[in-house]
Protein backbone atom coordinates (compact mmCIF):
# COMPACT_ATOMS: atom_id res chain seq x y z
CA UNK A 1 0.00 0.00 0.00
CA UNK A 2 2.75 2.44 0.94
CA UNK A 3 4.69 1.80 -2.28
CA UNK A 4 1.59 2.56 -4.38
CA UNK A 5 1.07 5.84 -2.55
CA UNK A 6 4.72 6.80 -3.05
CA UNK A 7 4.54 6.05 -6.81
CA UNK A 8 1.43 8.22 -7.11
CA UNK A 9 3.19 11.11 -5.34
CA UNK A 10 6.30 10.77 -7.55
CA UNK A 11 4.13 10.70 -10.67
CA UNK A 12 2.32 13.83 -9.54
CA UNK A 13 5.60 15.64 -8.81
CA UNK A 14 7.05 14.69 -12.21
CA UNK A 15 3.91 15.87 -14.00
CA UNK A 16 4.00 19.19 -12.14
CA UNK A 17 7.68 19.74 -12.97
CA UNK A 18 7.02 18.88 -16.61
CA UNK A 19 4.25 21.46 -16.79
CA UNK A 20 6.45 24.11 -15.15
CA UNK A 21 9.34 23.48 -17.54
CA UNK A 22 6.93 23.45 -20.49
CA UNK A 23 5.50 26.84 -19.53
CA UNK A 24 8.99 28.30 -19.03
CA UNK A 25 10.10 27.06 -22.47
CA UNK A 26 6.95 28.48 -24.08
CA UNK A 27 7.46 31.88 -22.44
CA UNK A 28 11.12 32.02 -23.49
CA UNK A 29 10.20 30.93 -27.03
CA UNK A 30 7.58 33.66 -27.32
CA UNK A 31 9.85 36.32 -25.79
CA UNK A 32 12.44 35.55 -28.46
CA UNK A 33 10.03 36.98 -31.04
CA UNK A 34 9.31 40.18 -29.08
CA UNK A 35 11.59 42.99 -30.31
CA UNK A 36 11.41 45.00 -27.05
CA UNK A 37 13.27 42.32 -25.06
CA UNK A 38 15.90 41.73 -27.75
CA UNK A 39 19.21 43.59 -27.70
CA UNK A 40 20.71 42.85 -31.11
CA UNK A 41 20.61 39.05 -31.41
CA UNK A 42 20.50 38.56 -27.63
CA UNK A 43 17.47 37.92 -25.42
CA UNK A 44 17.64 40.46 -22.55
CA UNK A 45 21.16 41.20 -23.76
CA UNK A 46 22.36 37.89 -22.27
CA UNK A 47 21.31 34.91 -24.39
CA UNK A 48 22.05 34.64 -28.09
CA UNK A 49 18.93 33.47 -29.95
CA UNK A 50 17.54 33.25 -33.47
CA UNK A 51 14.30 32.15 -35.11
CA UNK A 52 15.22 28.46 -35.20
CA UNK A 53 16.24 28.57 -31.53
CA UNK A 54 12.89 30.17 -30.63
CA UNK A 55 10.98 27.52 -32.58
CA UNK A 56 12.89 24.78 -30.74
CA UNK A 57 11.92 26.36 -27.40
CA UNK A 58 8.28 26.58 -28.48
CA UNK A 59 8.13 22.97 -29.68
CA UNK A 60 9.87 21.71 -26.51
CA UNK A 61 7.38 23.62 -24.39
CA UNK A 62 4.45 22.16 -26.31
CA UNK A 63 5.78 18.61 -25.92
CA UNK A 64 6.41 19.07 -22.19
Amino acid sequence: MENSCQNKCNSCCLKTMSIIFGVVFLVIGVLGFVPQVMVGDNLFGLFRVNTVHNIVHLSTGIVA
